[in-house]
């Protein structure tokens, strides 16, 4: 887990960050290693510097590789203001270093995001349960197993509805719609067994499945 701190005052502004990071090696793997850069210089020209924050790598190429380029590419440019170098940079990972990454590491990007959510998922769903569970400790055999049979579907199929709820609420991040969408979703729907493994040792019904499917 990574910690940042920004301190600022009138004079100065302070970065700070721990030193441990992740990086993906594949369908669903990661490595973490305990020491690494998290803050650089963005430009030559400004005092602006970039913190990055979970995985150190933007779709298989290392966050230091892209900002060492950037800085190449982009590091006497100025700007009026702080948002304008934010938005320069975010410009550059689409137009410029989108192009190298690979069809295969986008496609393993959606399913490793899609089964980091259902994992998410599978795990409040167990720790609901298990909190029922300790509920219930206290209670007869008989009424126990009555309060289990009713709260516990309850319980699952509420929390299926409120990631489905945020779904609802969402919009599309910029860039992600017409035949990107297609194509992610294509590539989900072929996935699907695999990316629903997660929840498949829980009791869910059918909806439940399809309704998690469909987030």
């Amino acid at each position: 887990m990574t910690a940042e701190i920004i301190i600022m005052n009138a004079g100065a502004i302070a970065l700070a960050a721990d030193s441990a990071v992740t990086v993906t090696t594949g369908l669903g793997g990661a490595k973490v290693f305990s020491s690494d850069d998290k803050i650089f210089a963005l430009t030559e020209s400004s005092p602006v510097g970039i913190m990055t924050f979970g995985n150190a790598d933007f779709m298989g190429i290392p966050f230091d590789t892209i900002i060492t380029e950037y800085q190449r590419r982009h590091g006497g440019e100025t700007y009026p203001h702080l948002e304008g170098y934010g938005e320069r940079f975010m410009a550059f990972l689409k137009d410029e270093i989108a192009g190298y990454v690979s069809e295969d590491t986008q496609n393993a990007f959606i399913i490793n995001f899609a089964l980091g959510l259902t994992s998410e998922i599978a795990e409040l769903i167990e720790s609901k349960l298990s909190e029922l569970r300790v509920d219930l400790a206290d209670e007869d055999e008989d009424t126990a197993q009555e309060r289990w049979e009713s709260e516990g579907p309850r319980l699952i199929s509420d929390i299926v509805d409120e990631y489905r709820s945020r779904l609802d609420k969402a919009d599309h991040v910029d860039g992600m719609v017409g035949d990107v969408l297609k194509r992610a979703e294509q590539l989900l729907e072929s996935h699907a067994d695999e990316i629903l493994d997660n929840v498949s040792r829980l009791d869910l019904t059918a909806e439940e499945m399809e309704r998690l499917l469909q987030v």
